[in-house]
């Protein structure tokens, strides 16, 4: 038993209600450093995070209450333990939207998404100015630390690109043209990776939010393109704009978006997405040199997919189709380097 184990089960050994110590399972590891275990309670199934002390954990309690303060479903904090880094959850099961998703018949995703959707109109009525936490904003800086990872993980080190003149003109020009799309609209709450694997299935208030320690003020479009443009699961470009709709609907008459002519939504909801998936690019070519969890892999030709198909949407990306057209590999997307 490693000593890490032997202090979990310690900790939860002093805890109320009392836990069945050998029901303690780890779970499937996520894109982050934490850990997380599911255990038995006397009364119920109970979520252990495990985790680095510090901010990432301060982040996390902070937002979850938050978060419940306004209704939305997230984990409970049942106890905590911020020096050692743990916290005790309520659990809120099993079955991802991802997993509901891929076997779920067309009403039911419609259905799954109305509820997600609500739930994102939810979160962006929330203050940008609370006494609970100061959320960080999506500005230039954030904008030009995402690209920087994307020039140093996926240009040079995953397709060994040399970053000439053109190449840093390329990517000035991303910087550009992404801050003016994300000024576009006032800053709201934005959940950061709000997809298909962070949704749970729950009994009532569905969807259940996890991995939201990261949130952020950022474009009212971003959380749509996570839960649109997801890595994980496409739909139909019709469906997306369907949903689009439907949220604009719902975010004008609850006052946190002014009327808008859809075109206008639709191209921030691409230019948004472009940054996204390139930011994602770089953090999915991080995670498999700098991480060694190459499962992320497999999901760059989705990204690279979006990417490409908003390009040849706008006669104004051109010049990013033509990079792509002349350094990405994209016309077999499903061969990725794996070196």
């Amino acid at each position: 038993m490693t000593t890490r184990l032997n202090e979990i089960k310690n900790w939860l050994s002093s805890l109320e209600p009392k836990i069945n110590l050998d029901s303690l399972q780890y779970l499937q590891s996520d894109a982050s450093s934490r850990n997380y275990l599911r255990c038995d309670s006397d009364l119920t199934s109970l979520i252990v995070m495990d985790t680095k002390p510090g901010e990432e954990m301060t982040r996390f309690s902070q937002v979850a209450k938050l978060l419940a303060a306004h209704k939305l479903t997230v984990p409970k904090i049942i106890a905590s333990d911020l020096e050692r880094g743990l916290l005790l959850l309520s659990d809120l099961g099993s079955r991802t939207y991802l997993q509901v998703l891929k076997q779920a018949d067309p009403a039911t995703v419609d259905r799954l998404y109305l509820e997600a959707i609500t739930s994102i109109v939810k979160m962006q009525s929330i203050p940008s100015a609370n006494e609970h936490y100061t959320l960080p904003i999506m500005d230039a800086t954030y904008i030009s630390n995402r690209l920087e990872i994307f020039k140093t993980w996926y240009l040079q080190r995953h397709l060994n690109l040399e970053i000439d003149h053109k190449t840093n003109s390329m990517l000035a020009k991303l910087q550009i043209l992404f801050a003016t799309a994300f000024e576009e609209y006032p800053l709201l709450f934005t959940h950061v990776d709000y997809h298909s694997r962070n949704l749970m299935l729950v009994a009532s208030g569905n969807p259940g939010i996890l991995d939201f320690q990261d949130a952020m003020l950022g474009p009212a479009t971003y959380d749509l393109v996570s839960l649109f443009q997801d890595a994980y699961i496409t739909y139909p470009r019709p469906m997306v704009e369907s949903w689009l709709e439907t949220y604009k609907d719902i975010a004008i008459t609850a006052g946190v978006l002014q009327p808008l002519p859809t075109s206008a939504l639709l191209r921030n909801f691409a230019l948004v997405g472009l940054q996204r998936h390139i930011k994602n690019l770089g953090i999915f070519a991080r995670l498999h040199y700098r991480d060694q969890k190459s499962n992320y892999l497999n999901d760059m030709p989705m990204l690279i997919n979006y990417i490409t198909d908003t390009c040849s949407r706008y006669e104004d990306l051109s010049w990013l189709l033509d990079f792509m057209k002349v350094w990405w590999v994209w016309n077999n997307p499903t061969e990725v380097n794996c070196a």
